[in-house]
């Protein structure tokens, strides 16, 4: 009885519908960290309230430059999920269908420039992130500015991802992160 409520009451808001009902997010994230997240976040200010739900632990900077692609499933549930995740996407970050990553990673697409009198902004001269559809992406890994990642690569724990590896289907790992081998 009450499941067919909550199913009503979220049908008639088109914002928690696109979330919950098209993005099948009601049954990959529990609704109660979603609801966890939205107030953290409103209390804190910290985390972009709009198109993502993001982890209370985790920090989304310039969220307008993030896309998830297709119908961004595995990647906006990790969004949520994963705990301690620093995303920069000052010069945009693209993340394909299925990918996911574990927590505490970080993906910075902008080093920081120094600019004259004091003022600082975004190295606009790197190329954006592009992480194919279906990588992992392990726990404590870092990935640059400027990388691109093809479609089925794994990035191994701790990883630091310092150049592109776009022929994908491979296994990455290390400090800098390098080939451990061809996933066939």
């Amino acid at each position: 009885m009450m499941k067919a409520r909550l199913k009503t009451w979220i049908e008639s808001r088109p914002a928690l519908k696109r979330i919950f009902l098209d993005w099948g997010l009601g049954s990959k994230i529990p609704l109660r960290l979603i609801a966890f997240n939205y107030i953290f976040a409103l209390l804190s200010g910290q985390n972009h309230l709009g198109r993502y739900s993001v982890h209370y632990t985790s920090r989304l900077i310039a969220p307008e430059r993030l896309i998830l692609k297709g119908n961004g499933q595995g990647s906006v549930a990790s969004l949520a999920l994963s705990a301690g995740c620093y995303i920069q996407a000052g010069n945009g970050i693209e993340v394909g269908e299925g990918t996911i990553w574990a927590s505490n990673v970080a993906i910075i697409s902008a080093n920081h420039g120094m600019g004259t009198a004091g003022v600082r902004d975004w190295d606009r001269s790197t190329a954006s992130i592009v992480i194919g559809e279906h990588c992992w992406i392990g726990v404590n890994a870092t990935i640059l500015p400027g990388v691109e990642l093809g479609p089925n690569t794994v990035v191994g724990a701790g990883s630091v991802v310092t150049r592109s590896f776009s022929e994908g289907n491979q296994v990455i790992a290390g400090n800098p992160a390098r080939v451990i081998r061809v996933i066939v």
